[in-house]
């Protein structure tokens, strides 16, 4: 987005301060922030481009420059301070990330470049400024960075139990201290936990793949939906007493082509939610379905749902809808990962979801593979 602006009544400004001996402009205008206000207000635009006025979501040109202090938001006056500054200083560039906000009331967060046009240098009646949109890549940023944190956390959490019960039986000492049963409960929380391990290094093997955009490879076989069911399900409802999983897949012979690994792994993620999002218990549903040439398998759930906001975002790498220390745990990558191997069979998947009702998730892959016509 290009602008051409008028900064001469600016430039009187800043020479006007220099001419009453302020020192410190920057102190001057964290003190005087109707200063900045007002120098806002002084800058006369004498030209956009049409790509500064889809980012601003302007119609026209002209509904832009009369809406021009709908653009500048609160937080733009931190910038616009640091660019007067520099200025002030003789300088006829300027470059930094700042806040704007577009007609609709959406903050945008630019790449922001400031350049004095040559000849122009004493008076600034010519300077042109550019704005590239990088809300989404700072999101993404944001996004990663919480995404590193909260990796260390989730791999750390089942190491330390895995380390702890293993020394606790590591030596003939430290076993007789425990009845059999309490070995065998060590050696269930140990398993359960490198379960748990094995399936977020999955995860992450999975996405630096998806990532560096080579496909999932997939090796299909016509598979009964009974030992999909039976690879999955027996293990999730020994892990949980507050829920009770219910099938109902018709004819759990039918054969449908898929990789069976894989599709376990779909199954395994959207039970895993399920029960994860359900806390307070209740039923998770399976239920399967031949429709047209596709099986379809949703699985619903009581749990605590989620909003429209959430719900857009269900399928971004690294995202999770709520990223408070209180926050159920989770990487954020399974629902991308789940949409990948959904998508590399050929199938579709959607989300429905209500905040306190629950979630119900559909996908479906074709029963067989798809052939071109002639």
């Amino acid at each position: 987005a290009l602008w051409e602006e008028d900064f001469s009544a600016v430039k009187a400004f800043l020479d006007e301060l220099k001419n009453q001996e302020i020192s410190d402009p920057r102190a001057y205008f964290l003190q005087h922030p109707e200063a900045l206000k007002k120098c806002a207000s002084m800058i006369r635009v004498l030209d956009v481009n049409k790509a500064t006025l889809k980012l601003f979501q302007a119609r026209d040109k002209d509904e832009l420059l009369i809406s021009l202090e709908q653009t500048f938001a609160e937080k733009s006056l931190e910038w616009f301070c640091n660019g007067l500054v520099t200025l002030t200083e003789g300088a006829t560039r300027f470059n930094t990330t700042g806040i704007n906000r577009t007609l609709s009331g959406r903050d945008i967060e630019v790449d922001l470049r400031l350049s004095v046009a040559p000849g122009f240098e004493k008076n600034m009646g010519k300077v042109i400024v550019s704005m590239i949109d990088v809300t989404r890549e700072r999101e993404l940023d944001r996004m990663k960075n919480e995404f590193i944190s909260t990796a260390a956390h989730e791999l750390r959490t089942p190491l330390t139990t895995v380390m702890g019960f293993s020394e606790l039986l590591a030596t003939k000492e430290s076993r007789r201290r425990f009845s059999s049963a309490d070995k065998e409960e060590f050696l269930r929380l140990i398993c359960e936990k490198a379960r748990n391990l094995e399936r977020i290094v999955d995860d992450l093997l999975d996405v630096s793949h998806i990532e560096s955009g080579r496909p999932l490879l997939l090796a299909k076989t016509h598979c009964p939906i009974s030992e999909l069911l039976e690879s999955v399900v027996p293990y999730h409802q020994k892990t949980t007493i507050k829920h009770e999983i219910l099938i109902d897949c018709g004819d759990v012979q039918q054969k449908i082509l898929m990789d069976p690994d894989r599709m376990a792994q779909v199954l395994d993620n959207l039970l895993s939610n399920a029960i994860k999002y359900s806390p307070a218990g209740g039923t998770i549903a399976i239920t399967g379905r031949i429709r047209g040439d596709n099986y379809e398998i949703t699985i619903s759930d009581q749990g605590i749902g989620m909003n429209p906001e959430q719900l857009k975002h269900i399928f971004d790498k690294f995202y999770r809808a709520d990223a408070s220390n209180t926050a159920i745990g989770g990487l954020g990558l399974g629902m991308s990962i789940v949409q990948n191997i959904v998508e590399r069979h050929g199938g579709t998947i959607q989300v429905e979801s209500v905040p306190s009702q629950g979630t119900r998730v559909s996908f479906s892959i074709p029963l067989t593979e798809p052939t071109d016509g002639i």
